[in-house]
Formats: C-alpha cells, sequence, structure tokens
C-alpha cells in the first residue's frame, strides 16, 4: 500500500471516528433524568443518589482492566463494544421501572465508558503513528471532544422534546 493510499485510510478512520463519538455523545436522557426517575422510574431522590453512587464505583472497578482488554481484544473491538454495552443500557433502562434493572443499565452504562475511556486515545495515536503523524493527535483529539459536546448539547434539549410525546 502506497503512503497516500494509506494516509486516505487514515483520514477516513478518523472521520468515522468523529462520526462515532457524536453518536456516543447523543444522551437525550440528561434533558429528562430526573423525572424519569422519580415519575416513571418510581425513585426517591435519595435511591438516585446511590444508583448514581453505584455507578461511579461500577466505572472505577472497570476502568482498572479496561485498557488491558483493549488491548487483548483489539482497540476497534473494545470501542465497537463499549457502543454494544450503552445501547444495552439503554434498552435496560427501557424495559420497566425497577430498581434493579436501573442497576443493570448502569452496569452497562459504567463498563461501556470505561471501554471507551482511553481507548479513544490509544485507538487515534495508534492509527496516526502509522504514517508518523502522531503530532497531529492533541488537534484531532481536541476535535473529537467538540464533537461529543455538540452532540451533547443538541441531544439534551431534544430529549426534553421527545419526552413531551
Amino acid at each position: 500500500m502506497s503512503k497516500e493510499e494509506n494516509i486516505a485510510k487514515i483520514k477516513a478512520n478518523i472521520t468515522k471516528f468523529y462520526i462515532f463519538v457524536f453518536i456516543f455523545g447523543i444522551h437525550t436522557v440528561r434533558g429528562v433524568y430526573f423525572p424519569y426517575m422519580t415519575v416513571w422510574g418510581g425513585l426517591t431522590f435519595f435511591e438516585m443518589m446511590i444508583l448514581q453512587s453505584y455507578f461511579m464505583v461500577m466505572i472505577f472497578i472497570f476502568e482498572i482492566p479496561s485498557g488491558a482488554i483493549a488491548d487483548y481484544i483489539g482497540r476497534k473491538t473494545a470501542l465497537s463494544l463499549s457502543a454494544v454495552c450503552i445501547i444495552l443500557a439503554a434498552f435496560t433502562y427501557s424495559i420497566m421501572p425497577n430498581i434493579a434493572l436501573f442497576f443493570l443499565a448502569e452496569t452497562f452504562w459504567a463498563l461501556g465508558m470505561a471501554l471507551f475511556s482511553g481507548t479513544d486515545e490509544a485507538f487515534l495515536y495508534n492509527t496516526l503513528k502509522t504514517t508518523d503523524q502522531e503530532d497531529k493527535l492533541p488537534k484531532i483529539l481536541g476535535r473529537t471532544n467538540t464533537m461529543f459536546l455538540v452532540a451533547n448539547i443538541i441531544s439534551a434539549p431534544l430529549g426534553s422534546i421527545i419526552a413531551e410525546f
């Protein structure tokens, strides 16, 4: 493969990654989380905070082996698995209002976040390293973060509109 073909492939990989991060950043539930948990889920504020504390502990626990998992199964596979975990979390949350299911959903969500954390940077670094373009990593990470935040900014109010129907 020529250097030009390799660079074109890397640019395509980075574009796909921007799209992946944008989709990963769509959190329509942010704007309606409190009413969702209290009204539909039937949780008290205290139970919500216990659930969020559990989520933080699970991220901490999953963060430890997530780098080794990404090294073992591959970064692209780990990123795909993180997306699958987030989808499973969203699906589990929507089954029925049940605190046990909410804990399961938070477990999926934490695993998905842990698998994404750090793997994204390693994936981009390795992608750029193949053509000695590692110096572009900070710029690309900045754009990636912007894509994630733009998705959050758009999706949170959109979630409120969707919840109205």
